[in-house]
């Protein structure tokens, strides 16, 4: 066959439907990550509706809320690593690009609380090990001659370098 003997089918193309109506879904599941992701391209934004197929009322359903995981302390809207909801604007042009948070999936929220996890056991560990310390510390006496005067007071400090000889 030969180009010319192809038919081009310009009129035929694949229809675009709103998933939304289609399995008659009335209200959306801000809470289930998995599902809005779909809607929303790598970089965080919101897939237009030429690609989608959404209709034009559950485009702007979907582009309402966004759940997002903070990476760091933002003064006004949380802690680090807390779930926090914003305006989808807020969190694609601003937090997520800047790398201060990041999509609230299931898969990044796993991530998060096994980060948490680690966090405490290391600090728990780091507790352990300054209680051992503290506990020789203090059974530990230091004496050491210095001049003083009448009152008690000594002239002049007590350097680390003395206690080190100590």
């Amino acid at each position: 066959m030969t180009l010319q003997n192809e038919p081009i089918n310009r009129g035929q193309k694949k229809k675009k439907y709103c998933r939304f109506k289609k399995n008659g879904i009335k209200y959306i599941d801000y809470k289930d990550p998995e599902f809005l992701l779909k809607f929303v391209n790598e970089q965080g934004r919101i897939l237009p509706r030429r690609l989608t197929g959404t209709s034009l009322k559950y485009q702007r359903k979907i582009s309402q809320a966004m759940e997002v995981i903070l990476r760091e302390d933002i003064q006004g809207l949380g802690y680090k690593n807390d779930t926090v909801s914003v305006n989808p604007g807020y969190g694609r042009n601003f937090l997520i690009p800047r790398g201060m948070a990041m999509i609230a999936s299931a898969s990044n929220k796993k991530m998060i609380e096994e980060e948490i996890r680690q966090a405490s056991h290391k600090a728990e560990k780091a507790i352990k090990d300054a209680a051992k310390i503290a506990e020789k510390i203090g059974d530990l006496v230091i004496e050491l001659k210095v001049k003083a005067g009448e009152k008690g007071r000594i002239f002049g400090a007590i350097t680390p370098i003395q206690v080190a000889e100590a």
